[in-house]
């Protein structure tokens, strides 16, 4: 064993608790910005999926409208080729009548199928884009309310 005096200087021993500190607070930060990116990131996500819903809510009413107004055009137009076809008949003009009544016939059938695709819109729109939890909610955090009265008891003293 040698008891060199320069040896001994090589082997110090240093206290790097402070950098154990400051890596650390270092590694929280990148942690906590990382999960405020996150929290951001699905929050952004969140108004996107709304906005989706309230914009397919949306085209759900307008088309339900659009097939309403189709459908009574229809209608309104079935029942003036009758209104038409009940003058040729006064007239005794057959093949007209016929005509009549098969492109009345055909508008009613399509009235029909447009009814049908408007209360299916319609069916659509007012579906809730929320669904039922699975577990039943928690109620035990909430207070029954005597906080109220002892908050008002502190404001009159």
């Amino acid at each position: 064993m040698s008891t060199d005096p320069s040896s001994e200087s090589q082997w110090e021993i240093v206290d790097d608790s402070e950098d154990d500190d400051e890596e650390s607070a270092r590694d929280a930060a990148a942690v906590a910005e990382l999960e405020a990116k996150q929290q951001a990131e699905q929050d952004h996500l969140n108004e996107r999926h709304i906005k989706s819903i309230a914009h397919e809510k949306r085209a759900a009413y307008r088309n339900r409208t659009y097939m309403l107004l189709i459908a009574i055009t229809c209608v309104v137009g079935a029942s003036q080729l009758c209104w038409l076809a009940y003058g040729q008949v006064l007239e005794h003009k057959w093949k007209p009548v016929a005509a009549c009544a098969v492109i009345a016939g055909g508008l009613i059938l399509a009235s029909l199928g447009f009814f049908r695709r408007a209360r299916a819109y319609g069916i659509e729109a007012k579906k809730t884009a929320i669904t039922e939890p699975n577990v039943e909610p928690d109620f035990a955090p909430l207070s029954d309310g005597s906080q109220v009265v002892e908050n008002l008891e502190n404001l009159e003293r």
